[in-house]
């Protein structure tokens, strides 16, 4: 890999400046334990990105993990950073995966309620969302 600077080439001096100049430090999720990445307590959203590609497009995994993969922060986190980081997890994982609706409504139904009326709310207006898409094409 490549420092970044070195990444886009030939630029003019006069851009060079505004190229970011740092290092780029990559983790191979996939090699860590689901126990690994939840120990890392440094950072809120990191645990969370960790876990959500570690788990992205495997149904199965995210079937038996829903809970863990949603709400895994820490109580002293704010119950509406809990929620917001909850519910771009979800997103994620809903995009990358092949859940049914139903299977995505059921495993929305296991969260505490807070989590689970978020989950819902988002599910539904992705929903409605491609409905509307769907009723644009036709």
């Amino acid at each position: 890999m490549k420092p970044l600077r070195e990444q886009y080439g030939e630029v003019a001096a006069a851009l060079a400046g505004y190229i970011p100049h740092f290092d780029v430090v990559f983790v191979a999720v996939q090699a860590l334990s689901d126990e690994a990445v939840e120990q890392l307590l440094a950072g809120l959203l990191l645990r969370n990105i960790f876990l959500a590609l570690k788990h992205a497009g495997e149904d199965e995994d995210v079937r038996l993990n829903f809970r863990q993969l949603l709400i895994f922060a820490r109580a002293d986190a704010g119950l509406e950073v809990r929620l917001a980081v909850s519910e771009a997890t979800f997103l994620y994982l809903q995009r990358s995966g092949t859940l049914t609706k139903e299977e995505v409504m059921d495993l929305i139904q296991t969260l505490p309620s807070p989590f689970e009326e978020r989950a819902k709310t988002t599910y539904e207006q992705i929903l409605e969302k491609g409905r509307e898409e769907g009723r644009k094409e036709g």
